[in-house]
């Protein structure tokens, strides 16, 4: 399928730029258009801060499968929302009381 495949694209380069400025999300966002140029927005806020792969793309499948079936696609976009800058520090057994 197409779709599958330009969606995993679309996932990885998301995902390679929030490692790039160490980002953390909560918020996917999938945009589709069809054919006829009618434009539908979905998203899902998620419960907890992440930037794994993994989560995205099946949230964005999540997204998706909504339109799955209808009609032929012109455009489909995701992307992620709500930043959050990673914390690069890692907790020594110290720093606890």
């Amino acid at each position: 399928m197409k779709i599958s495949g330009s969606l995993d694209i679309l996932v990885e380069s998301v995902h390679g730029s929030l490692l790039k400025h160490h980002f953390l999300f909560k918020t996917v966002t999938l945009i589709v258009r069809f054919e006829d140029f009618s434009t539908y927005t979905r998203s899902r806020t998620l419960p907890i801060w992440t930037s794994d792969l993994f989560v995205i793309k099946r949230t964005a499948i999540q997204l998706l499968s909504e339109f799955m079936g209808r009609r032929k696609f012109r455009f489909v976009g995701v992307g992620v929302t709500k930043f959050r800058e990673r914390d690069e520090r890692q907790t020594l057994i110290t720093d606890f009381p």
